[in-house]
């Protein structure tokens, strides 16, 4: 079957498109930055000198070679993990050795940060022998040529968020459901979808269950939608950060979107939160994929997998010392075993109130709530 020109609007690159793609990259003087940026926050995490921009040429100098999507994503595995991987102390993934590497998947997941919960689960995909996943993307993150690029070579599509008209609405989101279908029968190749839209500030990680409704609006006409969700083999993720470097970001704008009537973020708040993400300090971090849900007859299709999803992350969530020591600052009881020492406990207590020292009470008080939400839902 021919690829069809209505994923236009909203398709990753095709290998084709690659090299004239990787030549605009290459010419603009903001991705060339970016690069600089995460080369220099390597170097101060290695306590290494040497010449940044020399560096950074060499590495455009690699990029000019490359003529695939695989290439491209073999290019940032080999130079760019490294500086990421120096803002987190360790990567534990779980749960891969349950599925089949022949098989294609659609993956959900909590979502905590814009680019680290798809580029963590495609590391974790490729490390595992899986082929890497198409990962869904806000369009609100690809106003600028540079992060459509960058998100295109990547194998990201396009999520219209800036649609207001139901009818609009709608039609992007049929449109959505039938590319998902598309790659994952015609192309047998992994997706990836956050379970709401945007990432969850507050720490409470719930399933949208209109995401699931959005993935059956492609199915055949006569294909109940309980077996057409099932046959996409739908496999719930867990993504947990001991550290969110956009903490106080998250809190402060829930508290103006609390306090302004008609409040809008700004178009650089995104492409900060991207950077913070990917510098900032993340601690430990754990993510643990599971196996392909399939609906149950007591309740709609949709309600059931959106059900599953929250039972599996809030029941895989690894809880780390500040999600406890977050609970004992707005002394709320978690319920549940503590695995760690009343020292650990106390450090963490440290570390969060020298994160938050300069920060107002209410924003302080959201932060410690969204540390403490994963312990509390569970």
């Amino acid at each position: 079957q021919e690829w069809s020109d209505q994923f236009d609007d909203i398709r990753s690159y095709h290998d084709k498109e690659v090299p004239a793609v990787v030549s605009r990259l290459i010419d603009q003087p903001y991705f060339r930055e970016i690069l600089e940026r995460l080369i220099q926050n390597h170097l101060v995490h290695e306590q290494a000198h040497a010449d940044v921009s020399n560096i950074s040429e060499r590495l455009i100098d690699d990029l000019g070679e490359i003529k695939s999507v695989a290439h491209f994503q073999s290019w940032v595995e080999t130079h760019l993990v490294t500086p990421i991987r120096s803002s987190y102390e360790s990567l534990k993934v779980t749960g891969l050795e349950g599925l089949n590497k022949q098989q294609s998947y659609v993956f959900i997941s909590n979502h905590r940060d814009i680019v680290m919960d798809p580029l963590l689960l495609n590391l974790a995909l490729l490390e595992g022998g899986f082929t890497s996943a198409h990962c869904a993307i806000g369009d609100n993150l690809l106003t600028s040529q540079v992060s459509a690029d960058l998100a295109g070579l990547n194998r990201c599509f396009a999520v219209k968020r800036s649609l207001r008209s139901p009818k609009a609405i709608l039609k992007a989101m049929k449109l959505q459901s039938q590319y998902i279908r598309y790659i994952r029968f015609n192309e047998n190749q992994n997706i990836w979808i956050a379970q709401k839209e945007g990432r969850a500030k507050d720490g409470k990680d719930l399933t949208n269950p209109a995401l699931i409704k959005m993935l059956a609006l492609a199915k055949p006409k006569d294909a109940p939608m309980d077996a057409y969700l099932d046959s996409l083999n739908i496999v719930p993720i867990c993504f947990s950060y001991e550290w969110d470097p956009c903490d106080i970001d998250k809190a402060q704008q829930l508290q103006a979107e609390m306090e302004l009537s008609g409040y809008q973020k700004s178009g650089g708040d995104d492409l900060l939160a991207v950077e913070k993400g990917l510098s900032g300090n993340k601690g430990k971090i754990s993510i643990v994929f599971g196996t392909p849900l399939s609906c149950c007859n007591d309740s709609p299709a949709h309600k059931s997998i959106s059900k599953q999803v929250d039972d599996f992350v809030h029941g895989n969530y690894e809880f780390y010392p500040n999600n406890y020591a977050a609970c004992k600052k707005i002394k709320v009881d978690p319920n549940t075993a503590c695995p760690y020492t009343n020292e650990e406990i106390n450090h963490a207590k440290k570390q969060l109130s020298m994160r938050l020292k300069d920060v107002e009470p209410e924003i302080a008080q959201r932060i410690y709530q969204a540390y403490a939400s994963p312990l509390l839902q569970k």
